[in-house]
Protein backbone atom coordinates (compact mmCIF):
# COMPACT_ATOMS: atom_id res chain seq x y z
CA UNK A 1 0.00 0.00 0.00
CA UNK A 2 2.89 2.42 0.70
CA UNK A 3 3.89 2.48 -2.97
CA UNK A 4 0.34 2.93 -4.21
CA UNK A 5 -1.02 6.44 -4.93
CA UNK A 6 -3.25 7.84 -2.21
CA UNK A 7 -6.76 8.90 -3.29
CA UNK A 8 -8.48 11.59 -1.24
CA UNK A 9 -12.24 11.22 -1.61
CA UNK A 10 -13.93 14.48 -0.64
CA UNK A 11 -17.56 14.29 0.49
CA UNK A 12 -19.52 17.47 1.29
CA UNK A 13 -22.25 16.59 3.78
CA UNK A 14 -25.34 18.69 4.42
CA UNK A 15 -28.50 17.26 6.01
CA UNK A 16 -28.09 13.84 4.38
CA UNK A 17 -28.55 11.58 7.41
CA UNK A 18 -30.74 9.22 5.34
CA UNK A 19 -28.05 8.68 2.70
CA UNK A 20 -24.59 9.49 4.04
CA UNK A 21 -24.04 6.09 5.66
CA UNK A 22 -24.41 4.28 2.35
CA UNK A 23 -22.20 6.89 0.70
CA UNK A 24 -19.42 6.43 3.26
CA UNK A 25 -19.54 2.64 3.17
CA UNK A 26 -19.37 2.58 -0.62
CA UNK A 27 -16.09 4.50 -0.32
CA UNK A 28 -14.53 2.68 2.63
CA UNK A 29 -15.34 -0.71 1.07
CA UNK A 30 -13.56 0.06 -2.21
CA UNK A 31 -11.43 -2.73 -3.59
CA UNK A 32 -8.63 -0.16 -3.74
CA UNK A 33 -7.71 0.40 -0.10
CA UNK A 34 -5.24 3.32 -0.12
CA UNK A 35 -7.93 5.94 0.41
CA UNK A 36 -8.33 9.02 2.56
CA UNK A 37 -11.98 9.91 3.12
CA UNK A 38 -12.49 13.61 3.88
CA UNK A 39 -16.00 14.27 5.18
CA UNK A 40 -16.86 17.98 5.24
CA UNK A 41 -19.93 18.64 7.37
CA UNK A 42 -21.33 21.90 6.01
CA UNK A 43 -23.39 22.99 9.02
CA UNK A 44 -25.88 20.12 8.94
CA UNK A 45 -28.90 20.48 11.21
CA UNK A 46 -29.73 16.76 11.34
CA UNK A 47 -27.63 13.81 12.59
CA UNK A 48 -25.21 13.85 9.64
CA UNK A 49 -22.23 15.06 11.70
CA UNK A 50 -22.72 12.40 14.36
CA UNK A 51 -22.85 9.69 11.68
CA UNK A 52 -19.64 10.98 10.12
CA UNK A 53 -17.86 11.11 13.48
CA UNK A 54 -18.90 7.54 14.22
CA UNK A 55 -17.16 6.35 11.05
CA UNK A 56 -14.12 8.48 11.92
CA UNK A 57 -13.81 6.68 15.26
CA UNK A 58 -13.96 3.28 13.51
CA UNK A 59 -11.63 3.80 10.53
CA UNK A 60 -8.32 5.67 10.59
CA UNK A 61 -8.72 6.63 6.93
CA UNK A 62 -11.64 8.94 7.75
CA UNK A 63 -11.15 12.64 8.49
CA UNK A 64 -14.14 14.76 9.55
CA UNK A 65 -14.15 18.54 9.13
CA UNK A 66 -17.01 20.44 10.76
CA UNK A 67 -17.65 23.93 9.39
CA UNK A 68 -20.36 26.57 9.22
CA UNK A 69 -22.72 26.29 6.29
CA UNK A 70 -21.17 27.85 3.22
CA UNK A 71 -22.60 25.84 0.35
CA UNK A 72 -21.41 22.95 -1.80
CA UNK A 73 -18.54 24.81 -3.46
CA UNK A 74 -17.09 26.01 -0.15
CA UNK A 75 -17.32 22.48 1.28
CA UNK A 76 -15.54 21.00 -1.73
CA UNK A 77 -12.80 23.63 -1.51
CA UNK A 78 -12.35 22.98 2.21
CA UNK A 79 -11.92 19.28 1.50
CA UNK A 80 -9.57 19.85 -1.44
CA UNK A 81 -7.31 22.12 0.64
CA UNK A 82 -7.19 19.58 3.48
CA UNK A 83 -6.60 16.56 1.23
CA UNK A 84 -3.24 14.78 1.38
CA UNK A 85 -3.75 12.37 -1.51
CA UNK A 86 -1.95 12.23 -4.83
CA UNK A 87 -5.37 12.23 -6.47
CA UNK A 88 -8.71 13.83 -5.59
CA UNK A 89 -12.22 12.53 -6.14
CA UNK A 90 -15.49 14.33 -5.28
CA UNK A 91 -18.57 12.40 -4.13
CA UNK A 92 -21.75 14.11 -2.89
CA UNK A 93 -23.06 13.04 0.51
CA UNK A 94 -26.34 11.60 -0.76
CA UNK A 95 -24.77 9.61 -3.62
CA UNK A 96 -22.68 6.44 -3.69
CA UNK A 97 -20.07 4.73 -5.88
CA UNK A 98 -19.45 1.23 -7.18
CA UNK A 99 -16.88 -0.73 -5.16
CA UNK A 100 -14.42 -1.01 -8.06
CA UNK A 101 -14.43 2.66 -9.05
CA UNK A 102 -11.19 3.76 -7.39
CA UNK A 103 -9.26 0.68 -8.49
CA UNK A 104 -10.31 0.98 -12.13
CA UNK A 105 -9.59 4.69 -12.34
CA UNK A 106 -6.28 4.75 -10.48
CA UNK A 107 -5.06 1.90 -12.70
CA UNK A 108 -5.17 4.29 -15.66
CA UNK A 109 -2.87 6.74 -13.89
CA UNK A 110 -0.42 4.00 -12.94
CA UNK A 111 -0.27 2.85 -16.57
CA UNK A 112 0.23 6.42 -17.87
CA UNK A 113 2.09 8.82 -15.62
CA UNK A 114 1.26 11.82 -17.82
CA UNK A 115 -2.46 11.69 -17.01
CA UNK A 116 -3.96 14.54 -15.03
CA UNK A 117 -7.60 13.43 -15.18
CA UNK A 118 -9.63 10.22 -15.42
CA UNK A 119 -13.38 10.42 -16.21
CA UNK A 120 -16.18 7.84 -16.08
CA UNK A 121 -19.94 7.54 -16.58
CA UNK A 122 -22.75 7.86 -14.03
CA UNK A 123 -26.34 6.83 -13.48
CA UNK A 124 -29.34 8.76 -12.14
CA UNK A 125 -31.40 6.91 -9.57
CA UNK A 126 -35.07 7.95 -9.27
CA UNK A 127 -36.18 5.88 -6.27
CA UNK A 128 -34.63 2.75 -7.74
CA UNK A 129 -35.43 3.54 -11.38
CA UNK A 130 -32.05 3.85 -13.06
CA UNK A 131 -31.28 6.16 -16.00
CA UNK A 132 -27.83 5.59 -17.47
CA UNK A 133 -26.25 8.76 -18.85
CA UNK A 134 -24.21 7.24 -21.63
CA UNK A 135 -21.44 9.54 -22.79
CA UNK A 136 -20.52 9.59 -26.47
CA UNK A 137 -16.84 8.92 -25.74
CA UNK A 138 -15.36 5.46 -26.23
CA UNK A 139 -13.68 3.36 -23.54
CA UNK A 140 -10.04 4.33 -23.14
CA UNK A 141 -10.40 7.44 -25.31
CA UNK A 142 -7.50 9.80 -24.66
CA UNK A 143 -7.60 13.61 -24.84
CA UNK A 144 -4.29 15.39 -25.19
CA UNK A 145 -3.17 18.96 -25.76
CA UNK A 146 -5.66 20.90 -27.89
CA UNK A 147 -8.21 18.10 -27.62
CA UNK A 148 -8.60 19.03 -23.96
CA UNK A 149 -9.87 22.45 -25.04
CA UNK A 150 -12.50 20.66 -27.12
CA UNK A 151 -13.72 19.13 -23.86
CA UNK A 152 -14.77 22.61 -22.73
CA UNK A 153 -17.38 22.85 -25.47
CA UNK A 154 -18.42 19.21 -25.22
CA UNK A 155 -18.84 19.67 -21.48
CA UNK A 156 -21.36 22.45 -22.13
CA UNK A 157 -23.27 20.04 -24.38
CA UNK A 158 -25.75 17.95 -22.36
CA UNK A 159 -25.03 14.86 -24.48
CA UNK A 160 -21.60 14.31 -22.93
CA UNK A 161 -22.47 14.37 -19.19
CA UNK A 162 -19.04 15.62 -18.03
CA UNK A 163 -20.09 18.96 -16.50
CA UNK A 164 -20.04 17.65 -12.92
CA UNK A 165 -17.23 17.61 -10.36
CA UNK A 166 -17.90 13.97 -9.51
CA UNK A 167 -17.12 11.01 -11.83
CA UNK A 168 -13.57 12.34 -12.04
CA UNK A 169 -10.19 11.45 -10.57
CA UNK A 170 -8.03 14.59 -10.64
CA UNK A 171 -4.34 14.94 -9.90
CA UNK A 172 -3.99 17.07 -6.78
CA UNK A 173 -0.75 18.74 -7.86
CA UNK A 174 -2.49 19.81 -11.09
CA UNK A 175 -5.31 21.44 -9.09
CA UNK A 176 -2.87 23.27 -6.83
CA UNK A 177 -0.51 24.38 -9.61
CA UNK A 178 -3.34 25.90 -11.66
CA UNK A 179 -5.46 27.10 -8.72
CA UNK A 180 -8.51 25.19 -9.95
CA UNK A 181 -11.06 25.41 -7.19
CA UNK A 182 -14.82 25.91 -7.08
CA UNK A 183 -16.24 29.42 -7.30
CA UNK A 184 -18.05 29.81 -3.97
CA UNK A 185 -20.43 32.42 -5.39
CA UNK A 186 -22.01 29.90 -7.77
CA UNK A 187 -24.87 27.46 -7.10
CA UNK A 188 -27.45 25.23 -8.84
CA UNK A 189 -24.99 23.04 -10.73
CA UNK A 190 -23.38 26.01 -12.46
CA UNK A 191 -20.46 25.68 -10.03
CA UNK A 192 -19.62 22.32 -11.61
CA UNK A 193 -19.77 23.74 -15.14
CA UNK A 194 -17.48 26.64 -14.23
CA UNK A 195 -15.09 24.34 -12.37
CA UNK A 196 -14.76 22.12 -15.43
CA UNK A 197 -14.27 25.08 -17.77
CA UNK A 198 -11.20 26.03 -15.74
CA UNK A 199 -10.11 22.40 -15.43
CA UNK A 200 -10.21 21.69 -19.18
CA UNK A 201 -8.61 25.07 -19.94
CA UNK A 202 -5.33 23.98 -18.33
CA UNK A 203 -5.55 20.22 -18.89
CA UNK A 204 -2.88 18.48 -20.98
CA UNK A 205 -3.93 14.84 -20.83
CA UNK A 206 -7.04 12.91 -19.79
CA UNK A 207 -8.65 9.53 -20.39
CA UNK A 208 -12.24 8.31 -20.34
CA UNK A 209 -13.37 5.02 -18.77
CA UNK A 210 -16.67 3.87 -20.22
CA UNK A 211 -18.02 2.32 -17.06
CA UNK A 212 -20.86 3.56 -14.89
CA UNK A 213 -19.35 3.84 -11.41
CA UNK A 214 -21.25 6.76 -9.88
CA UNK A 215 -24.86 6.72 -8.60
CA UNK A 216 -26.52 10.13 -8.46
CA UNK A 217 -29.56 9.94 -6.20
CA UNK A 218 -32.78 11.85 -6.86
CA UNK A 219 -35.01 11.67 -3.79
CA UNK A 220 -38.65 12.74 -3.76
CA UNK A 221 -37.82 16.20 -2.48
CA UNK A 222 -35.29 16.88 -5.22
CA UNK A 223 -37.78 15.93 -7.94
CA UNK A 224 -40.83 17.84 -6.73
CA UNK A 225 -39.06 20.91 -5.37
CA UNK A 226 -39.87 24.06 -7.26
CA UNK A 227 -37.23 26.49 -8.44
CA UNK A 228 -37.43 29.55 -6.22
CA UNK A 229 -36.86 33.10 -7.38
CA UNK A 230 -33.52 33.03 -5.55
CA UNK A 231 -32.54 29.90 -7.45
CA UNK A 232 -33.35 31.50 -10.79
CA UNK A 233 -31.30 34.58 -9.92
CA UNK A 234 -28.38 32.34 -8.99
CA UNK A 235 -28.69 30.54 -12.31
CA UNK A 236 -28.75 33.85 -14.18
CA UNK A 237 -25.66 35.07 -12.33
CA UNK A 238 -23.84 31.79 -12.98
CA UNK A 239 -24.49 31.82 -16.72
CA UNK A 240 -23.22 35.40 -16.88
CA UNK A 241 -20.02 34.38 -15.06
CA UNK A 242 -19.44 31.52 -17.51
CA UNK A 243 -20.11 33.76 -20.52
CA UNK A 244 -17.58 36.27 -19.18
CA UNK A 245 -14.96 33.53 -18.76
CA UNK A 246 -15.16 32.26 -22.35
CA UNK A 247 -14.88 35.68 -24.00
CA UNK A 248 -11.42 36.21 -25.46
CA UNK A 249 -10.65 32.50 -25.59
CA UNK A 250 -9.40 31.15 -28.88
CA UNK A 251 -12.37 28.81 -29.04
CA UNK A 252 -14.93 31.38 -27.83
CA UNK A 253 -17.31 30.87 -30.78
CA UNK A 254 -17.34 27.10 -30.22
CA UNK A 255 -17.93 27.58 -26.49
CA UNK A 256 -20.72 30.11 -27.02
CA UNK A 257 -22.54 27.80 -29.40
CA UNK A 258 -22.49 25.04 -26.81
CA UNK A 259 -23.25 27.36 -23.89
CA UNK A 260 -26.36 28.50 -25.76
CA UNK A 261 -27.89 25.06 -25.21
CA UNK A 262 -27.51 25.39 -21.43
CA UNK A 263 -28.64 29.02 -21.28
CA UNK A 264 -31.75 28.43 -23.38
CA UNK A 265 -32.51 25.25 -21.44
CA UNK A 266 -32.10 27.28 -18.25
CA UNK A 267 -34.76 29.69 -19.48
CA UNK A 268 -37.12 26.79 -20.13
CA UNK A 269 -36.47 25.18 -16.73
CA UNK A 270 -36.83 28.49 -14.88
CA UNK A 271 -40.17 28.96 -16.60
CA UNK A 272 -41.70 25.50 -16.28
CA UNK A 273 -40.39 24.67 -12.79
CA UNK A 274 -40.11 28.22 -11.54
CA UNK A 275 -42.40 31.11 -12.39
CA UNK A 276 -45.04 28.94 -14.08
CA UNK A 277 -44.36 25.77 -12.10
CA UNK A 278 -47.30 23.62 -11.01
CA UNK A 279 -46.45 24.21 -7.32
CA UNK A 280 -45.94 27.96 -7.68
CA UNK A 281 -48.37 30.15 -5.72
CA UNK A 282 -47.64 33.42 -7.52
CA UNK A 283 -50.59 35.31 -8.94
CA UNK A 284 -50.86 35.31 -12.73
CA UNK A 285 -49.90 38.99 -12.94
CA UNK A 286 -46.86 38.38 -10.73
CA UNK A 287 -45.73 35.48 -12.91
CA UNK A 288 -45.83 37.64 -16.02
CA UNK A 289 -43.91 40.46 -14.34
CA UNK A 290 -41.22 38.16 -12.97
CA UNK A 291 -40.87 36.44 -16.35
CA UNK A 292 -40.33 39.85 -17.96
CA UNK A 293 -37.58 40.69 -15.46
CA UNK A 294 -35.88 37.34 -16.06
CA UNK A 295 -36.00 37.58 -19.85
CA UNK A 296 -34.63 41.13 -19.68
CA UNK A 297 -31.45 39.91 -17.97
CA UNK A 298 -28.50 40.69 -20.32
CA UNK A 299 -27.30 37.08 -20.46
CA UNK A 300 -30.74 35.80 -21.51
CA UNK A 301 -31.34 38.65 -23.96
CA UNK A 302 -28.00 37.93 -25.63
CA UNK A 303 -28.55 34.21 -26.12
CA UNK A 304 -32.22 34.51 -27.08
CA UNK A 305 -31.32 37.03 -29.78
CA UNK A 306 -28.17 35.34 -31.04
CA UNK A 307 -28.93 31.63 -30.71
CA UNK A 308 -32.71 31.15 -30.55
CA UNK A 309 -32.70 29.79 -34.10
CA UNK A 310 -29.15 28.39 -34.00
CA UNK A 311 -29.15 25.67 -31.40
CA UNK A 312 -29.35 21.90 -31.06
CA UNK A 313 -32.25 21.76 -28.64
CA UNK A 314 -34.78 18.95 -28.96
CA UNK A 315 -37.99 19.73 -30.82
CA UNK A 316 -40.13 19.85 -27.62
CA UNK A 317 -37.70 22.36 -26.09
CA UNK A 318 -37.72 24.46 -29.24
CA UNK A 319 -41.52 24.56 -29.11
CA UNK A 320 -41.51 25.63 -25.46
CA UNK A 321 -38.87 28.26 -26.19
CA UNK A 322 -41.04 29.65 -29.00
CA UNK A 323 -44.04 29.83 -26.64
CA UNK A 324 -41.89 31.67 -24.09
CA UNK A 325 -40.58 34.08 -26.70
CA UNK A 326 -44.15 34.86 -27.85
CA UNK A 327 -45.17 35.38 -24.19
CA UNK A 328 -48.06 32.90 -24.46
CA UNK A 329 -48.27 32.51 -20.71
CA UNK A 330 -51.61 30.70 -20.61
CA UNK A 331 -50.12 27.87 -22.66
CA UNK A 332 -47.06 27.82 -20.44
CA UNK A 333 -49.22 27.04 -17.40
CA UNK A 334 -50.60 23.96 -19.17
CA UNK A 335 -47.15 22.85 -20.35
CA UNK A 336 -45.74 23.30 -16.82
CA UNK A 337 -48.48 21.10 -15.35
CA UNK A 338 -47.79 18.40 -17.91
CA UNK A 339 -44.06 18.56 -17.13
CA UNK A 340 -44.71 18.28 -13.39
CA UNK A 341 -46.89 15.23 -13.99
CA UNK A 342 -44.18 13.65 -16.16
CA UNK A 343 -41.54 14.12 -13.44
CA UNK A 344 -43.84 12.76 -10.75
CA UNK A 345 -44.19 9.51 -12.70
CA UNK A 346 -40.42 9.01 -12.54
CA UNK A 347 -40.52 9.05 -8.76
CA UNK A 348 -43.08 6.22 -8.57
Amino acid sequence: MKNEPLISVIVPVYNTEKYVGKCIESILNQTYRNIELVLVNDGSKDESLEICQQYESQDGRVVVIDKKNGGLSAARNTGACAAKGDWIMFVDGDDWIELGMCEAMIAKTIADGALELVMCEWVKDYNGNLYHNQCKFTDGQVFEGGRCRELQGLMLNFDYYIACAYCKLIKRSFIEKNNIYHDEDLRQGVEGVYFNLKLFDKLQKAVFVKQCFYHYIYNDESISVKMSEKTIKMLTFGFARIDEFIQGKGNAAFLEQNLSIRVLSGIITSTLRGYFGATNDYKYSERKQKMKVMLDAPIFRKYLKKYRFKNNLTLPKKVVLAIINMRLYGILIIVAKLRHWQLSLKSV
